[in-house]
C-alpha cells in the first residue's frame, strides 16, 4: 500500500510463502482504511490469496512465528477510522482461523515480533508518555511492560532477549540489548 515498507511483508522460516499487506479497494482506496493481508507462494505459481477479508479495517504488520505455523499481525476494528486502536491478532496457517489476542489491552501496538521459542511476542506501544516495550503471552494475551523508559522501537529478537533502538531527551537513537525478562539492558552503540 502507499507508504509501506518491509514491515508490511513476512516470510516464514521455510521460505515457501510470502505474507504481505495491500490496499486493494480500487477506486475507493482514497477513502478507505482497509488494508488486507494476502498469502502467495514464493515461487508465484498461484495468485495471492486474501486471508483477512472479513475485517474491513486495517490489517497489517504480519510476522510469522518461529515454527511458521502462526502469523501475528496488527488489526483495527473500525473501518474508515484511522485512529482506531490496533490489536494483536493470531492467524493459524493450517486452519486459517484468526483470534484476537489483545482485545482487553488498552494500548495500541506499533510493531510486533515473536520472541525466541514462539511462546510470546514483543511489542512496542505508547505508555505514559513513552514508547515502551511489552511482552505478550501468545496463549493468554497477558501483557506486561518490559522496558518503559524513553522511546523504543525497531525490535529484533535474539536467542536471549532482543535488540532495539532507544532514544530519550538525553541522547539520540542508540542500539540497546536486553534479556527476555527486561534485565541486562546495555548499549551496543
Amino acid at each position: 500500500h502507499p507508504f509501506g515498507g518491509m514491515e508490511e511483508t513476512a516470510i516464514p522460516p521455510d521460505g515457501k510463502t510470502v505474507c504481505f499487506a495491500m490496499r486493494s479497494d480500487g477506486r475507493e482506496s482514497a477513502w478507505s482504511t482497509n488494508l488486507d493481508l494476502y498469502l502467495v507462494p514464493a515461487d508465484a505459481k498461484t495468485k495471492p490469496r486474501l486471508i483477512t477479508g472479513a475485517n474491513k479495517a486495517t490489517d497489517d504488520n504480519p510476522v510469522y512465528s518461529p515454527d511458521g505455523k502462526t502469523i501475528a499481525y496488527l488489526a483495527m476494528a473500525r473501518p474508515k477510522y484511522e485512529s482506531d486502536r490496533s490489536r494483536i491478532v493470531l492467524f493459524d496457517v493450517a486452519t486459517e482461523k484468526s483470534r484476537v489476542l489483545t482485545e482487553a489491552w488498552d494500548r495500541s501496538p506499533r510493531e510486533i515480533a515473536w520472541a525466541e521459542g514462539g511462546k510470546s511476542l514483543w511489542g512496542t506501544a505508547d505508555h505514559l508518555g513513552f514508547a515502551a516495550i511489552f511482552s505478550v503471552d501468545a496463549t493468554s494475551g497477558q501483557v506486561r511492560p518490559i522496558y518503559t523508559e524513553g522511546s523504543n522501537g525497531s525490535i529484533v529478537p535474539t536467542k536471549s532477549g532482543l535488540v532495539f533502538a532507544h532514544d530519550h531527551l538525553r541522547s539520540p537513537v542508540e542500539l540497546m540489548s536486553m534479556k527476555a525478562d527486561g534485565s541486562g539492558i546495555r548499549p551496543i552503540t
